[in-house]
C-alpha cells in the first residue's frame, strides 16, 4: 500500500479485536487479499459498480491504488472524487446518520473512530486498551 491513511485503516482494523459472529471462510480470505476488505474494495474501471447492504467504499482502480471513490449503500451511490480520507469519514458518518448496522465483526474498528476521532460516543474499555498497544 502506498497510500498512508489506507496503511493507518488497516494496521488499525488488523489490530483492533474484532467481536461477534465469526467470519466465513470466504471472508477470512479476502481479508488476507485486502485487509480493508468490506470498508473498501477496489474494482476495475471497466465494471459497474455493485450494491451493498452495507455502507461500502468502493474505488475504480487498480487494486491499493487510489482513483476515483464512492460510498455505496443499497441503490445510493455517493461520488467522493479521489480524497480516500473523506470518502472514509464520510462512510463513518453513513453509519450514524442512516443507522445502519455495521457487520458485527467490524463494530469495535467503526467504534474506535467514532469515539475517538469523531468523539461521538466514549470511547469502550477496549478501545482504550486498544488505543494503549497503539501508543506503546
Amino acid at each position: 500500500m502506498k497510500n498512508d491513511v489506507l496503511k493507518v485503516l488497516a494496521v488499525i482494523r488488523e489490530k483492533n479485536p474484532s467481536r461477534g459472529a465469526k467470519r466465513p471462510r470466504e471472508e477470512s480470505e479476502a481479508r488476507k487479499l485486502n485487509p480493508l476488505h468490506g470498508i473498501i474494495e477496489w474494482i476495475d474501471p471497466e465494471l459497474e459498480i455493485p450494491t451493498t447492504e452495507v455502507p461500502i467504499i468502493y474505488i475504480v482502480e487498480k487494486f491499493f491504488e487510489i482513483g476515483d471513490c464512492y460510498l455505496v449503500w443499497n441503490d445510493v451511490t455517493v461520488p467522493v472524487g479521489n480524497d480516500i480520507l473523506a470518502a472514509f469519514i464520510l462512510l463513518c458518518k453513513s453509519f450514524t446518520v442512516f443507522n445502519v448496522k455495521c457487520c458485527a465483526s467490524d463494530k469495535l474498528f467503526y467504534s474506535f473512530f467514532h469515539a475517538f476521532c469523531f468523539k461521538l460516543e466514549p470511547l469502550s474499555t477496549t478501545s482504550n486498551k486498544f488505543l494503549d498497544k497503539l501508543i506503546e
